[in-house]
């Protein structure tokens, strides 16, 4: 499922499509997924389909501008970077409940951010692995099984509120040990 959007101006300037052909003579933006592929444009009326492949003179990848805006934003962290490699990677793992899925989730924003900055991919990819660890200690999975082993059903509230900050400091830990390892 899709919509087709432009702006007042722009149909100000290249006039409104009455029918979806016309949209083959505009500027369209197009999705491409990470395999390549680019999914045809299926338009249904009163039971008739109309199968578009629009040029592709505006291409996109679907989160794409998120991991760009990211990316960059991370990069202007400079010299910090490494102390928030580990910050990263703990997120991921407080959100996912997975050292795998954070690695996953920001693997590669990792890489990419590092070799913008001149650090190495491989030390920042491994900081998103180790700060996952201290984030493991507060996803929800592992609250839950602390308090059925022990015996302290329906205090997960209380158990979150007294591991998180033994989770953030140990967390920063890693990230000043990063830094050091990055700056040596």
């Amino acid at each position: 499922c899709f919509a087709t959007a432009a702006t007042p101006g722009y149909l100000d300037r290249h006039g409104r499509p009455t029918h979806p052909r016309e949209l083959l003579e505009h500027a369209c933006l197009r999705g491409q997924f990470a395999g390549g592929a680019m999914p045809t444009w299926d338009f249904e009326r009163d039971g008739e389909v109309l199968r578009l492949d629009p040029p592709n003179r505006l291409l996109t990848r679907p989160g794409a501008a998120i991991d760009l805006a990211i990316e960059l934003a991370l990069a202007g962290t400079g010299a910090l970077f490494p102390f928030f490699s580990p910050l990263i990677g703990w997120l991921g793992v407080a959100l996912t409940g997975s050292d795998t899925s954070s690695n996953v989730l920001f693997g590669n924003l990792q890489k990419v951010t590092a070799e913008q900055l001149g650090f190495s991919p491989i030390l920042t990819c491994a900081a998103n692995s180790s700060g996952g660890v201290m984030g493991k200690m507060i996803d929800a999975q592992s609250i839950v099984v602390a308090g059925a082993a022990t015996n302290v059903r329906g205090q997960e509230g209380t158990i979150l509120r007294r591991v998180f900050w033994h989770s953030i400091a140990l967390a920063g830990l890693v990230g000043l040990f990063v830094m050091i390892q990055a700056h040596l």
